[in-house]
């Protein structure tokens, strides 16, 4: 984590890395999460770090897990809806199920073009719900390589209502099987 993160030696301490190198629990994933995270970032490098640093210390790697998961969709769900009204944050939230949802239940990968037709939803909504997701959903730039998600743990994460127990983000897999159905 150290070696990835130096190149932001300005702005993130030693003891701020030490700190998140403790909270992993030695899971290699939990590293390369916050890692992309605080990347995602670019401009907001400290507001993201700062809102890893502020998660309690759990002795359980699963709940560290799914407090930085939570953290990571919260920001995604902030930035996604910022300025809008709540009517109108709903709508991102039902689209959030939507995208999100087909492809957490969606075992195999699908490329952009295959995930607008299948959800019949609009490019640019799906490239919005899916901006700030990058450090756990593989969405490239381009749109030209298939979108999956990047740990079984964040499926398993969104699935599991005793893990995931935002309602915002939790995921129904009957809900979303039945929501490609329609």
């Amino acid at each position: 984590m150290k070696a990835t993160m130096s190149s932001k030696e300005d702005v993130i301490s030693e003891r701020a890395i030490g700190k998140l190198v403790k909270r992993s629990n030695r899971l290699f994933i939990h590293v390369v999460i916050v890692c992309k995270f605080v990347y995602e970032g670019e401009w907001f490098v400290v507001k993201h770090l700062n809102k890893l640093l502020e998660i309690e210390k759990s002795d359980s790697a699963e709940l560290e897990l799914n407090k930085m998961y939570m953290v990571v969709l919260d920001y995604s769900f902030v930035f996604v809806t910022k300025g809008l009204t709540p009517d109108e944050a709903e709508k991102v939230h039902s689209l959030f199920q939507h995208v999100v949802g087909a492809i957490i239940v969606m075992f195999d990968t699908m490329s952009f073009e295959s995930l607008v037709g299948l959800l019949g939803v609009e490019r640019e909504r799906i490239i919005k719900t899916l901006s700030s997701l990058h450090s756990v959903i593989n969405v490239l730039e381009r749109h030209t390589e298939p979108i999956r998600i990047l740990y079984p743990s964040f499926r398993e994460f969104l699935l599991d209502p005793n893990r995931c127990i935002d309602k915002l983000y939790a995921i129904l897999a009957f809900n979303a099987h039945g929501r490609l159905l329609t």
